[in-house]
């Protein structure tokens, strides 16, 4: 399941914005369930993440196995984004990014598969440990267009000893680190694949678009055998689950919801 494209980018400006190091992140995940009294569906995605301080580029494929109907493959998402951090001073610190998604199944239409999303925060720090977030942003592609609010409180980073937490929206998450190699996390998610565009001869909807929604719940341990290495080995629980399909214009074709499911997962992380 992928995340919320909002929420991986906030997560950087939370987590990661201090970072210098060079990542590279791949990833791989299958979950089955069950539209509710129709046909089971299993969701496979694969991908690969490389970034660093100023942005990262990230590409995955998703494929939907779809139960006694056409299954929908090979789903492309390619995102550059940019990112830039920046202290004010007297507890201020300032962070703007963008991102650019092209999502596509067989035929690529740049003037149709976009998705874009810029971003601003102000963080406002009222000691070493706790301080607020305040922004926004928006999403723009063919079918749609949004704002969305970044509201979150974060109490000390996540690589610090013992109990570190960020509330709000985009994210929600809560670590305890017991020492420098092993930390607990739980995390509630809310996950919005971009608007992918379907292929001329799609037999769900030619030219429209599909959506995938979600919220999730994970609970994980990360590993850290080394400072530039990380281990993530967790299980995720995916409620309020949609399938969406819209025509070419934005409007609305079907909805249709999936039964709750549970996965089990394990990824790491390479810094140099």
């Amino acid at each position: 399941m992928k995340k919320l494209l909002i929420a991986t980018a906030i997560s950087s400006v939370l987590s990661l914005s201090s970072a210098q190091a060079f990542y590279i992140t791949p990833s791989f995940s299958h979950v089955s369930s069950s539209v509710k009294g129709g046909n089971d569906v299993g969701t496979s995605v694969w991908g690969l993440e490389a970034g660093g301080k100023y942005g990262s580029v990230s590409y995955s494929n998703t494929s939907y196995n779809v139960d006694k109907s056409k299954n929908i493959d090979n789903l492309h998402n390619l995102t550059i984004r940019g990112q830039y951090f920046d202290v004010i001073g007297d507890g201020l610190s300032y962070y703007v990014g963008c991102s650019y998604t092209a999502a596509w199944q067989d035929d690529f239409h740049a003037s149709k598969n976009y998705n874009i999303t810029p971003f601003a925060t102000l963080t406002y720090a009222t000691d070493d440990e706790l301080s607020f977030t305040f922004g926004g942003g928006a999403s723009f592609s063919k079918p749609k267009n949004s704002l969305f609010p970044i509201l979150q409180a974060n109490f000390k980073n996540e690589s610090q000893e013992g109990l570190s937490f960020s509330l709000g929206f985009p994210v929600n998450k809560l670590t305890y680190r017991f020492n420098e190699y092993v930390a607990a996390s739980t995390e509630f998610d809310f996950n919005y694949s971009p608007y992918y565009l379907l292929s001329d001869d799609s037999a769900y909807v030619p030219k429209g678009y599909i959506q995938d929604r979600s919220n999730e719940i994970q609970g994980y341990l990360t590993i850290n055998p080394t400072q530039n290495f990380a281990i993530k080995a967790g299980a995720a629980y995916t409620i309020n689950r949609k399938l969406k399909f819209y025509f070419d214009d934005g409007d609305e074709l079907a909805s249709f919801k999936l039964d709750n499911s549970l996965k089990f997962f394990l990824n790491g992380t390479a810094s140099f």
